[in-house]
């Protein structure tokens, strides 16, 4: 799902009117309220809340594409200096909403879970574990799972409230700290930490941490004039000697030739375990951002050499030439430099193409065909084979790294397990990739049309007819291939057909007053929300012609086509006389004598026109059945098929509707526009004319 900036600002302005409640009453969060916390996704997308919105003028001063923004972040602005405890409260959570606009990027909590399942993979014990950029919590709350105590810093004081009404302190195994990562200050051998991990900030703001700008280390003291350098940095001085270290970080640390002496110092003090180039556009829909990212992860080894391969390539760029061949475009890190098929292995990407960053320079962008789920499974199964290959769990657990003797055993045991793997599971054959692949799609389509806020799946879209193709059915005849709600309303709509590219429909819609056709726009239906609910996407409904659905008469009003009936006769020139039955009309009474209408072939006959075509061309003529003549018991009236279907006598009006041809007849109509077909009717009418 897109991001969408309405939605998110809704939802955090829900979340902060529970924290306010919580302060003013003294008391912890409810498990509804602890609902609606976690409904919070910070302001790193919303930027509309750096504008005025103080008075209603203010609104010209804001740019088109976010004026429906105003007033929502008006009654936020209002709420907080009308509900905060008291008014420095108010100025500090507004103060720190507008902060965080640049840094408040939050992860997709099932990514952050297949880099703990990877790490988890050393099964090794983390006793301590630090996230100095909380934010949320989605490092925190996973990793918390599987480690004895996780220490969570955030800066930005609305979110770290937030993060502190969902843990309280002393309630489990996490302590939240409302402090930047600079405040923690230098700690102790016995103190420091068996791994620390998150999504940190990036960009070009400086860090003020004494030791280091006042310090005697010219590279620590460099580190503090970039915030993403200095989290590495200093990263590397909370862990313990062996400790891991887990980041994602902008591609900018990678990237820079002006990051090299960082880049070198990591080297010479950690071994690389993995260094993965994550998709551009990874955290669009949590956060609104196509920032590219990477997940970098290091093993602390204090004082080594660097080593050759990778090591080497991680601390070196490369440039990418322009066009023209001489000139520079960009630089990028040397491990991702050369033919796509040599560096793929290096990403999480399934594609990359030349592109613009954020800023409009040009860059590689990374591409992934598939779903987050997809992207996590592929990014749990890269990092997983890295940390077997690179991992040093001696060195974890002792502090002394592996000898190159013990290494090369570590490597044999490795190779031993893959040829035992292979022996054991053998190679996949091409039917077995086959169906997995089948019940993979069929699961991802499945998810997709379980979503009622997925309005256009594409199970769905690929049914769907271009815009204008089915114009020329009759309208009964049009069929209707997704059914919309709104809970909250009488909208409701059937789409009949669709424009991809401009995700333009074409259908019946109603607001509860009468159906009409016409285009609805699946953008516009997306951004309806009326208290947390949308249009919806009726998951029940399947593909049904226009006139079979009840609601939709007014609008068929009879225009589909009719259902033939099937007559069969002794006459062998005529086995099948398949005529359209016109609504309201008598049943034909001029039927050659002995053809009778076998009832269950009859019955039989309610198919599709041209399938029922096929069978009528291999039909058998049937015998025909004489009935037989039992005269009527006295005082029992006699029932005919053509006494059950008298009508009274119906008056013809030319003024109405003039007569037509129609089979070699002519049809005329009353005043209701049904046709009349009666012989002798049309006899007396024909002398009166």
């Amino acid at each position: 799902m897109a991001y969408n900036k309405k939605a998110v600002l809704e939802g955090n302005t829900e979340a902060i009117r529970v924290i306010l409640r919580l302060e003013k009453e003294r008391r912890e969060a409810t498990e509804a309220e602890k609902v609606l916390l976690r409904g919070y996704q910070g302001f790193g997308g919303l930027k509309c809340v750096l504008n005025r919105c103080d008075n209603p003028d203010d609104l010209r001063y804001w740019s088109a594409s976010e004026q429906n923004l105003f007033a929502p972040t008006q009654r936020l602005k209002q709420m907080i200096y009308r509900d905060a405890v008291d008014a420095n409260t108010a100025k500090r959570y507004w103060e720190s909403i507008k902060a965080s606009v640049l840094t408040s990027f939050y992860t997709d909590t099932r990514i952050v879970s297949a880099i703990a399942d990877a790490l988890s993979a050393t099964d090794v014990q983390v006793r301590r574990c630090l996230d100095p950029s909380a934010g949320m919590g989605a490092f925190t709350e996973t990793f918390a799972k599987s480690a004895g105590m996780v220490d969570a810093m955030e800066k930005d004081l609305l979110t770290a409230r937030i993060t502190q009404a969902l843990h309280p302190y002393g309630k489990d195994n996490i302590f939240v700290r409302q402090e930047p990562f600079e405040a923690i200050g230098e700690l102790e051998g016995k103190d420091k930490y068996d791994l620390i991990t998150s999504n940190i900030p990036f960009g070009d703001f400086m860090v003020y941490d004494r030791s280091y700008s006042k310090g005697e280390n010219i590279l620590k003291r460099e580190s503090t004039r970039t915030i993403h350098n200095y989290f590495f940095v200093k990263g590397l001085d909370t862990i313990k000697e062996g400790g891991l270290l887990a980041f994602i970080t902008s591609q900018g640390v990678l990237d820079s030739p002006k990051n090299e002496a960082i880049r070198r110092y990591l080297m010479q003090n950690s071994r690389l375990i993995s260094a993965i180039r994550l998709p551009s556009g990874m955290f669009s829909e949590n956060a609104g951002t196509d920032v590219g990212s990477d997940l970098i992860v290091l093993q602390k080894q204090s004082g080594k050499e660097i080593g050759e391969g990778i090591e080497q390539q991680f601390v070196q760029t490369a440039s990418v030439p322009k066009g023209d061949g001489f000139s520079i475009a960009f630089n990028h890190n040397s491990l991702f430099e050369g033919e796509w098929k040599d560096i793929s292995h290096r990403t999480i990407a399934t594609d990359r193409q030349m592109g613009t960053d954020p800023y409009g320079k040009p860059a590689w962008e990374y591409t992934f065909d598939g779903s987050i789920e997809d992207m996590a499974d592929s990014l749990r199964t890269q990092l997983s084979l890295e940390v077997e290959q690179r991992f040093d769990r001696k060195l974890y657990e002792t502090g002394i790294p592996m000898t190159e003797e013990e290494w090369q055993v570590h490597v044999d045991k490795m190779v031993q397990k893959v040829q035992e793997n292979i022996k054991t599971e053998g190679i996949p054959q091409e039917q077995e990739i086959k169906d997995k692949e089948e019940k993979k799609e069929d699961k991802e389509n499945e998810k997709e049309e379980e979503n009622a806020y997925n309005l256009m799946p594409d199970s769905t879209k690929k049914q769907l007819p271009k815009l204008y193709a089915t114009e020329k059915q009759l309208i009964g005849d049009r069929i209707a291939y997704a059914r919309y709600f709104f809970p909250m309303g009488a909208y409701t709509a059937y789409m009949l057909e669709y424009d991809p590219k401009e995700r333009i429909g074409f259908g019946a819609v109603t607001m509860g007053y009468g159906w009409e056709l016409g285009y609805m726009s699946l953008k516009e239906m997306e951004e309806v929300k009326v208290k947390g609910l949308g249009i919806e996407r009726d998951l029940y409904f399947k593909p049904t012609k226009l006139h079979e659905i009840a609601e939709l008469e007014e609008i068929v009003r009879g225009q589909y086509t009719k259902e033939p009936i099937i007559e069969e006769g002794k006459d062998e020139s005529r086995q099948e006389v398949l005529r359209p039955v016109q609504e309201g009309t008598q049943p034909q009474e001029n039927i050659e004598e002995g053809n009778k209408i076998v009832g269950d072939e009859a019955r039989d006959g309610a198919r599709d026109e041209a399938e029922t075509k096929k069978e009528a061309q291999a039909a058998q003529v049937l015998p025909t059945i004489e009935p037989e003549n039992e005269p009527a018991p006295e005082g029992v009236p006699v029932i005919t098929l053509q006494r059950q279907y008298e009508q009274e006598s119906r008056e013809i009006r030319t003024d109405v509707e003039a007569p037509r041809e129609m089979n070699g007849q002519t049809v005329f109509f009353d005043e209701d526009h049904h046709p009349i077909m009666d012989s002798t009717i049309e006899t007396e009418t024909t002398e009166q004319l």
